[in-house]
């Protein structure tokens, strides 16, 4: 006999809780954010079908593209087609768990004023402050600061004191 237990379950999604506590949003948008989240399972991309999603839903087409719209202005949810040879396939679902508000507005129409470049000044790419190894440092350097401060506060509540400096 194997000690293992073994699931019949199969599937399973990520649902932050973000999203179901952000009050900007419908309960139907909530419930396609959710069942986009299950098929995406690990990843953050799924594809299931709209008349698959409409069904399994039990939804009209257009609850479904309220919800749709919904999310995709907030940011949650980035939609694009897929396309088979010369005709476009499903769509890919892209879910986002932070917000990334997607700006509707239209676009200018006005002429661009031409502007010379002669005059302005040139940046030197090689001299740039935000290289790798000044971010990567800065992380360390903080997350350094963190554990430091987190020792010093355990070492005010520890009724034990020997030596700090083998403590550390």
């Amino acid at each position: 006999m194997s000690d293992s237990i073994k699931s019949s379950v199969s599937g399973y999604g990520l649902v932050f809780k973000r999203v179901m506590k952000d009050t900007n949003i419908s309960i139907e948008a909530k419930a396609l954010y959710s069942y986009l989240s299950a098929y995406a399972g690990a990843d953050e991309s799924s594809f299931p079908s709209v008349s698959l999603i409409k069904h399994e839903l039990n939804i009209g087409k257009q609850r479904y593209q309220r919800a749709r719209k919904e999310l995709e202005q907030i940011g949650y949810l980035k939609v694009t087609r897929k396309q088979n040879g010369n005709i476009y396939g499903s769509n890919l679902y892209t879910v986002m768990h932070e917000p990334r508000r997607v700006d509707s507005r239209p676009v200018d129409t006005q002429p661009v004023e031409f502007q010379s470049v002669d005059n302005q000044p040139t940046t030197i790419n090689s001299s740039t402050i935000n290289s790798i190894t000044n971010n990567s440092l800065t992380i360390n350097t903080s997350a350094t600061d963190v554990t430091r401060e987190r020792f010093e506060e355990w070492w005010k509540l520890y009724d034990k004191k020997l030596d700090k400096k083998k403590s550390i």
